[in-house]
């Protein structure tokens, strides 16, 4: 049982930041991204799965899930690596500097938002619903199906938030094992609990939404269990005031984490509406190239995750070349992961293609893809571990720049070069591709160039 009293739960702490700030980089960065890591290949193939079930239940049913999909995962990235990012990277920065009395501020000031956020996100889904559905291409009996299913899922979007605003508050002083499992135990439930609801009971679609939240209930009572008893190296204590400095820790990283997120997804939207004109099978094989690139966000995300941690610690105890060490060691690791998958696909694509089709016209489009934009996936990597770098280190200035030339290059020119120049499709993955190689360079050069520079107390965000 734990030694949950007072000077226990700060020695707990201090060793923990100890052995971020003296341990050994890569076998820290190691320990702290494996359950990330892990977690976010279990919770892939539970969605799979989840996809897999409701496909039984017909077209319609299937098509309804499709439409609520991108908003369900734009509110998991946005409570995890966007808003999330900033709470991790604050509460980080105040262990890293000692001050156990900031990290709680901003634990409660978290919890206050997150609150805000779901509850902001009920009303928006559940209001606007039938609009949004309609934007997505939805109409008939897909959207009556969407709005079933959302209008219970978004109707616990607290929960949502509660839940991963808890694990990014673990993870900032250094416990990812503790979300990690709980998280694992909530997939795990949502998957056993979504097979029988979806396939053997008459709820359906709305069994998957209460799975979804019936898992999403049992990792936050676990993890906010630990962090009453004071698992995060603080107590919790009773909920304070509310003022506005850890608010802006949070929202000056995180506000712009989030703003990113949109960024990200909105790139992918309109590049879709560029490859239209060529036709269906066009858009098929480029669905195959987009969800392989965006399996490199949960391979970034669990080195990048660790990052965020490792770097905050070092930066909020004034050690800014540990931080920047760090940030190129987990930056290679991610690069390195990412481009074996990227060349890989660009070298041999007609293995990975045949899983997902066999239409010549599909396979022709994502070759393409794969051939034009795969290789700079190196890129990609590197530039989303430096991301989550920094913001452990408050600097996110030329990440957004960064985030914006990949939409201007992959949209903006890609638009341009469509409609002026009569471009094919070589041209558009050519310049998806660029995109993605300038959002990693950018990043690593601010670094390069001394960017992660302090400035006042140093902990200051951008």
């Amino acid at each position: 049982m734990n030694d949950t009293r007072p000077g226990a739960v700060q020695a707990g702490a201090n060793a923990r930041t100890r052995l971020l700030l003296e341990g050994p980089i890569v076998p820290t960065i190691i320990r702290l991204a494996a359950p990330t890591a892990a977690v976010t290949l279990v919770n892939a193939g539970v969605t799979l799965a989840e996809t897999a079930f409701i496909g039984r239940l017909g077209t319609e049913p299937l098509a309804g899930y499709a439409l609520v999909f991108p908003l369900m995962m734009l509110m998991q990235m946005m409570s995890t690596g966007g808003i999330g990012g900033g709470v991790a990277a604050a509460v980080a920065r105040a262990l890293g500097g000692g001050d156990a009395v900031r990290a709680r501020a901003v634990a409660w000031h978290a919890i206050a938002i997150a609150i805000a956020a779901g509850i902001l996100f009920t009303l928006l889904v559940i209001g606007l619903g039938p609009v949004l559905y309609r934007a997505l291409g939805g109409d008939g009996p897909a959207i009556g199906f969407a709005l079933l299913y959302s209008n219970i899922l978004f109707a616990g979007a607290v929960l949502t938030w509660l839940g991963n605003t808890f694990g990014v508050i673990l993870r900032g002083s250094g416990d990812t094992r503790t979300p990690g499992l709980a998280m694992l135990a909530g997939s795990l439930l949502q998957l056993g609990l979504g097979f029988v609801l979806i396939l053997h009971t008459p709820l359906g679609l709305v069994g998957a939404a209460i799975a979804i939240l019936t898992g999403q209930a049992l990792a936050l009572v676990a993890m906010g269990a630990v962090l009453v008893r004071g698992g995060a190296g603080f107590r919790l204590g009773a909920p304070m005031r509310l003022h506005w400095a850890p608010a802006r820790d949070i929202l000056a990283v995180g506000g712009v984490a989030a703003v990113m997120t949109v960024l990200a997804n909105l790139t992918t939207v309109l590049v879709t509406a560029l490859v239209a004109p060529f036709g269906t099978a066009a858009i098929a094989g480029y669905g195959i190239g987009a969800r392989l690139e965006f399996l490199q966000i949960p391979i970034a995300f669990g080195v990048g995750a660790a990052l965020t941690t490792m770097v905050g610690v070092a930066v909020g105890a004034g050690r800014w070349e540990r931080a920047r060490h760090a940030a190129w060691i987990g930056g290679a690791m991610a690069a390195g992961v990412s481009g074996l998958v990227g060349f890989t696909l660009a070298l041999w694509p007609a293995p990975f293609i045949a899983v997902f089709t066999r239409d010549p016209a599909v396979a022709h489009a994502a070759t393409l893809y794969f051939q034009y934009a795969a290789p700079a996936f190196v890129f990609f990597g590197l530039g989303m571990a430096l991301y989550f770098a920094s913001q452990g280190a408050g600097r996110m200035t030329w990440p957004f720049v960064a985030g914006l030339f990949r939409l201007g290059l992959g949209a903006g020119a890609g638009l341009v070069a469509l409609t002026l120049f009569g471009a094919g499709l070589e041209t558009l993955f050519g310049l998806v591709g660029l995109g993605l190689f300038c959002y990693g360079s950018i990043i690593a050069g601010s670094i390069a160039l001394g960017s992660w520079r302090p400035r006042g107390a140093g902990i200051a965000p951008a």
